[in-house]
């Protein structure tokens, strides 16, 4: 057993949603699928009843995740106790530098940082918004400890011989558009049918653009590194806007929510990732080896 299939079980008995909690913990639907199907067959008993209208607990698994949410519990207590034994802290060197892609600064980088400064409040942390080109060149130079950058496939090649690269989760393209466009009503679509519409990208996501061009031979309409003026585009419905799944549920949460705007899926095959990176150059400090602990663990990696 392991602690993330608990993870995954106590945020499921409160989303009633497969595709939900995959969405809040960045994990693809089918392995958090394999992991509860892992679960029951160690527990040697049903968890769950899916149904078109979601996914229940049964009675047994209601138990089972009060006794999850105990187990959570009593781990978060042991660390807290036994961290007054630990001389890590010392030990940590003054300054960590971390840079990261727009996607992952706007998002859940908030929320690590929060965490690793709690923990080692003695240490200075330096974070930046750069894209990956200029992340890899710096942590190359080692002006950055690590770096977060995105992962697509045809783009930016990694040096294996430069760095070490491990990867976090999966991300896919959505194109967002209000409730009232035709394009609402849709279940999925390509970009070479997007063609045929006004197009808006964020420019923390204009990698987007090489895909354009490469698939469908478009032009982009309109191209802001202002969130709040791609929000609104979108909102009026001026164009439509193509960006990451990951970026849109950090940031369009509430409108996803209200239904003022709707995301589709691309249809096209596009593998996009994300992941970290470091120098093999130079030493990787004992602070960057925590602060990638928590970054794999708020990942659910």
């Amino acid at each position: 057993m392991r602690m993330e299939e608990l993870y995954y079980l106590v945020d499921l008995s409160k989303t009633k949603s497969i595709n939900r909690t995959a969405e809040r913990i960045h994990v693809s639907q089918p392995a958090i699928s394999k992991s509860l199907n892992k679960l029951e067959d160690e527990l040697g008993v049903k968890l769950f009843s899916r149904s078109h209208q979601g996914v229940y607990l049964t009675e047994a698994g209601e138990i089972a995740v009060e006794m999850a949410n105990e187990i959570i519990k009593n781990i978060d207590d042991y660390k807290s106790k036994l961290k007054i034994y630990s001389d890590k802290s010392s030990m940590l060197p003054e300054n960590l530098s971390v840079y990261a892609v727009p996607a992952i600064s706007n998002g859940i980088l908030l929320d690590i940082l929060t965490d690793f400064c709690k923990a080692f409040p003695n240490v200075n942390v330096t974070e930046k918004d750069l894209e990956v080109p200029n992340i890899l060149e710096d942590v190359k130079v080692g002006k950055a400890d690590l770096g977060i950058i995105r992962i697509v496939d045809g783009l930016f090649e990694i040096d294996e011989n430069e760095f070490y690269m491990e990867k976090l989760f999966h991300d896919k393209l959505v194109v967002c558009t209000r409730k009232s466009s035709s394009l609402s009503k849709r279940k999925s679509i390509s970009l070479k049918e997007l063609v045929k519409y006004p197009i808006i990208l964020y420019y923390s996501d204009s990698f987007i653009k090489h895909f354009l061009k490469e698939t469908a031979n478009a032009k982009v309409t309109l191209n802001s590194n202002n969130f709040s003026i791609f929000k609104k585009t979108v909102m009026e419905g001026l164009a439509a806007g193509i960006i990451t799944e990951f970026m849109a549920t950090s940031a369009l949460k509430q409108e996803f929510d209200s239904q003022e705007i709707i995301r589709i899926p691309i249809s096209d095959n596009i593998k996009i990732g994300y992941g970290w990176v470091r120098s093999k150059k130079y030493p990787f400090s004992i602070a960057a080896q925590e602060f990638v602990k928590i970054l794999k663990s708020r990942c659910y990696f």
